[in-house]
């Protein structure tokens, strides 16, 4: 008997055990990626909302001078900005905000696809090695 109390049987650990356990690391990794690209995606979100807002917001109460007609806003595109009509601004954040949202989508699904076959391999190897293995995340602080 150790002075810790009763010892527990020792359970061995297989071959696919091994890659069970690795499986899973890796997939707590990617899943980890994913909710990091999830919260960029997020922000994006937000940004491109209140830029729409701020557009739109001076479109109502800016006058272009008369040499600038129809010009609004520099866009930026790459390391350039472009000047552009308010419209084609919201056309153009619009656009934008969309494919985030279908990005941020495709995201989701693939988190929720590892995060499926996590829970797989959690029950499994908790069946099999109970509190003698620990695959959950540890608190941040």
């Amino acid at each position: 008997m150790s002075p810790d109390g009763p010892s527990k049987p020792s359970v061995s650990v297989t071959q696919a055990d091994q890659a069970s356990i690795n499986r899973f690391a890796l997939l707590n990794t990617r899943h980890m990626d994913i909710s990091t690209n999830l919260g960029e995606h997020q922000r994006n979100l937000d940004n491109l909302a209140e830029a729409k807002e701020m557009v739109e917001e001076y479109q109502l109460v800016g006058e272009p001078a008369e040499h600038e007609e129809n010009i609004c806003v520099g866009y930026q595109v790459g390391d350039v900005f472009v000047n552009m009509s308010c419209e084609d601004t919201i056309e153009r954040l619009e656009s934008e905000k969309q494919n985030v949202t279908n990005q941020k989508a495709e995201l989701e699904d693939k988190r929720q696809t590892v995060q499926t076959e996590m829970n797989t391999l959690k029950s499994q190897l908790y069946a099999k090695f109970g509190d003698q293995i620990n695959l959950d995340p540890e608190p941040s602080d």
